[in-house]
């Protein structure tokens, strides 16, 4: 039985001799090695970019771009909707933005909006106010992911 206990203990110390400081925590936020997509030279806290949807008509496509087409492109959670850039379902109304699934003709359609090559930032806190709908059968999502998701996917993009 002390045999045994020793052995615990020992393998036990063994065992918390691996957990060093995790990386997540000791991150350097003040690293000084911006690349071309940093928010190089912004002050802590200062805003570097907004979308506040104001005024109405379709997203600023300077900002924005859209996935067209259906969950069989290889991408999404094989959705029934198809994803359009059509104003009736994704448009700008009264400082919001709007995307709504409606049913036309028996099928579903939708909108998916990116700021993919449009904007990429590094080392950012980011903010974002959103009502999402609930109910059986929607899965309304804010996704943040990195500008590499073309050459290296989900999740390894971040």
């Amino acid at each position: 039985m002390k045999i045994m206990k020793l052995i615990l203990g020992l393998i036990l110390i063994v065992l918390l001799s691996f957990c060093g400081e995790d990386s997540a925590s000791s991150y350097d936020y003040n690293d000084n090695d911006p690349s071309p997509s940093d928010s190089a030279g912004a002050e802590p806290g200062e805003l570097i970019w907004a979308d506040e949807f104001e005024g109405s008509g379709v997203p600023n496509p300077e900002n924005w771009t859209y996935d067209i087409g259906h969950g069989s492109n290889g991408w999404g959670n094989n959705e029934v909707q198809y994803y359009t850039d059509e104003p009736q379902n994704v448009r700008i109304e009264d400082g919001k933005l709007i995307i709504e699934a409606l049913k036309e003709n028996g099928e579903w359609t939708s909108a998916r909006i990116k700021t993919q090559g449009k904007q990429s930032f590094r080392y950012v806190t980011v903010k974002a106010r959103a009502k999402l709908p609930t109910g059986s059968g929607t899965w309304p999502a804010i996704w943040m992911l990195g500008s590499d998701i073309s050459e290296v996917g989900w999740p390894a993009c971040g």
